[in-house]
């Protein structure tokens, strides 16, 4: 599943830096030194994080539905923590951070993580044509091994 997950994680990494440089650059004019290092160190949190996410998702078995939900749950458990741990470790141990800079910084790249799954972005040509490919859906190519439906069961008299 790492395999799959490669394209999608490596388009939101490379947004992910844009938009932290270009956040440090702009806090850097603004409130100096400090601003830059603050916008830079919110950016790098939220890229740890959404990294951790898509190293657990990788992870993760794909047996049932239930197991993906509960991966992707697992996954996002992990970011949500670690995410936290992070800015708690900035906050308390950088005393000249400029928080403002450091949670802009960290909600942009964070909103792009969470955007760019949602949204649909394209492979390279497939039989001719383009179809839509994300993380969300790595799993529809897995085959479910399950019991017939209850219309299937009716219709063959079991």
């Amino acid at each position: 599943m790492l395999r799959q997950l490669r394209r999608p994680v490596l388009i939101v990494l490379k947004w992910q830096l844009l938009a932290t440089t270009a956040l440090a650059l702009i806090s850097g004019l603004v409130a100096g030194w400090h601003g830059a290092l603050s916008a830079a160190a919110g950016g790098a949190i939220s890229i740890s994080a959404g990294l951790s996410a898509a190293l657990m998702a990788s992870l993760g078995s794909v047996r049932s539905p239930g197991s993906v939900v509960i991966g992707a749950l697992r996954a996002e458990a992990v970011k949500i923590g670690l995410a936290l741990l992070l800015l708690w470790l900035v906050l308390a141990h950088y005393r000249e951070a400029v928080v403002g800079a450091l949670i802009a910084s960290f909600i942009v790249t964070l909103v792009i993580f969470a955007m760019h799954f949602s949204y649909a972005t394209t492979d390279a040509p497939i039989n001719g044509s383009r179809r839509p490919n994300s993380l969300l859906r790595t799993t529809s190519s897995i085959t479910w091994r399950s019991s017939p439906s209850r219309s299937a069961r009716a219709a063959s008299g079991r």
